[in-house]
């Protein structure tokens, strides 16, 4: 429906599936990604997460323009090797 009238949305469900799988979590209220059980609300974490994917749009262009639309590149691109990033979480 936002698409309909010009609004971009980010689906972030494959960046939520693929932390909890990589991390061990069945669940998103019980991952780190929520403020707690009880409050849904996306933690500082998620947050961060979602900025530096949000960063990555220069980056996954030029990947997906060498024939790359697998996320894991997206992975790659957002964890790579820095230190502090969310892969260390």
């Amino acid at each position: 429906m936002l698409a309909n009238i010009g609004i971009e949305t980010l689906d972030t469900k494959p960046l939520i599936d693929d932390f909890l799988n990589d991390k061990g979590f069945n669940q998103y209220a019980e991952s780190p990604l929520v403020v707690s059980e009880k409050d849904s609300h996306p933690s500082a974490l998620f947050h961060r997460m979602l900025a530096e994917y949000l960063a990555l749009p220069i980056g996954y262009t030029i990947e997906k323009s060498r024939g790359s639309d697998d996320w894991r590149t997206v992975r790659m691109l957002l964890y790579g090797e820095r230190p502090g990033s969310v892969a260390d979480v």
